[in-house]
């Protein structure tokens, strides 16, 4: 009844649907948790929630990503705040807790991503991820892969975590992994992202650095040396 009262349509994991409602589109959060925080989760399902008549998710009141803008008619009248964004609506991403590396963190912990206007979400069933979580929630995650023994991050396509610039250490530190250029297997790169603030964080990975991954070790310190 819920679904059908915000007149939105929901596809994914059913089992996850019927433990958590449906974000509200007036004031859904980025995660489920506030940091900081950092682990590592296992993925555990995605869900959409598609926008409507009525319902705009990019559009709600804190999300910093979709100013209102004020229009007004031909004779100068203001007609009062519209939101304009090409998404179609909101990605909800949820890990199962394997390692707390710093913070607080649940055993289940749920991120939100705006879809883009082609409403595809990504999945990931059985890979792990890095998360970090600042105080106001916003989040940032990368992969975490196994090579030859030893653990690796794959950073999104900001180069951050949270609020952590990675970019700086990729030349010197980076290991270059052809798979992290694979668009569609690392779909999640540029697909799940909060809104960054700005500053280095709002700047991609340059394109000669992409393939590169970092030790999970150095991406870890470099997130408690910024939060002890």
């Amino acid at each position: 009844m819920r679904y059908a009262l915000l007149g939105m349509v929901l596809i994914g994991s059913t089992a996850l649907a019927a433990a958590l409602p449906a974000p509200d589109p007036n004031d859904w959060e980025p995660a489920s948790i506030a940091g900081p925080a950092l682990f590592i989760g296992e993925f555990a399902g995605v869900e959409d929630f598609q926008n409507s008549e009525s319902v705009r998710y990019a559009c709600h009141v804190t999300a910093p990503g979709a100013p209102a803008t004020d229009v007004h008619s031909p004779d100068g009248k203001q007609l009062g705040p519209v939101c304009i964004s090409n998404s179609c609506g909101l990605e909800r991403i949820t890990f199962r807790l394997v390692q707390v590396l710093a913070g607080d963190v649940p055993a289940s912990v749920s991120i939100n991503s705006l879809l883009g206007e082609w409403c595809t979400s990504v999945s990931a069933p059985g890979r792990k991820f890095l998360v970090a979580i600042l105080p106001d929630k916003h989040w940032s995650v990368s992969e975490v892969i196994e090579v030859q023994g030893k653990s690796f991050a794959v950073p999104d396509y900001t180069g951050c975590m949270g609020d952590v610039d990675l970019k700086p250490l990729l030349p010197k530190q980076g290991i270059e992994l052809a798979a992290a250029g694979d668009r569609k297997q690392m779909a999640w790169r540029t697909d799940w992202h909060d809104e960054v603030a700005p500053g280095p964080c709002s700047e991609w990975i340059p394109q000669d650095q992409f393939q590169k991954v970092l030790p999970l070790a150095t991406v870890t310190d470099s997130w408690k040396n910024k939060h002890p």
